[in-house]
């Protein structure tokens, strides 16, 4: 059986010359698993914090927003991934034929139909970044989690530590709880040594 891995593509990482090289490899080993793919917001998402900052946004539209970023950012991830399947349920694309191996997924939509299935919205504020919507989409496919980060975690590695240090947002160690396996990966250090969270 093909089992799943969430990985998050952190936005500091999307304007890094050498991701697209990086992740292109990463899907041609590791075969073994199903890929589902989630881009952070990046510079798209910093200029919403932006106009927040400026104009005082509503923590509703901030959050619709910066889903809208990582929006914008999914299309481009799964163009240069290898023209990779977007995807908006995740559920209908594991139902494909397992050569339909990898995908990226449509944050906001799929946001949207999880939250009025299940009734749990994530809370809507600077707190909830892409870190917690990825171990939401984790948790709800008993998926590995794999986070791809611009630094690497120091010393003994917990999933409350990482959200002290600022490595994930805060409201992460909640959104995580139901995941069993969480890695941080820094795909910028040569071996790229994925470091499980306790």
């Amino acid at each position: 059986m093909i089992e799943l891995t969430v990985v998050k593509i952190g936005g500091s990482l999307l304007e890094w010359i050498g991701l697209r090289t990086v992740l292109t490899r990463y899907l041609s080993e590791h075969t073994s698993r199903r890929r589902l793919l989630i881009a952070g917001g990046g510079l798209a998402a910093d200029a919403v914090r932006g106009l927040d900052r400026a104009h005082g946004l509503s923590p509703a539209t901030a959050h619709d927003l910066a889903l809208r970023a990582m929006e914008m950012n999914a299309h481009a991830v799964a163009e240069w991934a290898g023209n990779l399947a977007l995807v908006d349920d995740p559920t209908h694309w594991l139902a494909l034929p397992v050569e339909c191996r990898d995908a990226v997924l449509n944050p906001r939509t799929w946001l949207e139909f999880d939250e009025r299935t299940h009734g749990e919205p994530l809370p809507r504020s600077w707190e909830v970044t892409s870190d917690s919507i990825a171990a939401r989409v984790a948790s709800r496919f008993d998926a590995d989690l794999e986070l791809w980060k611009s630094a690497t975690p120091n010393g003994v590695v917990t999933r409350a530590v990482v959200a002290q240090i600022g490595l994930v947002d805060p409201y992460f160690e909640t959104a995580a709880r139901d995941v069993g396996r969480v890695f941080i990966v820094n795909p910028r250090d040569h071996d790229a040594r994925a470091i499980e969270l306790n």
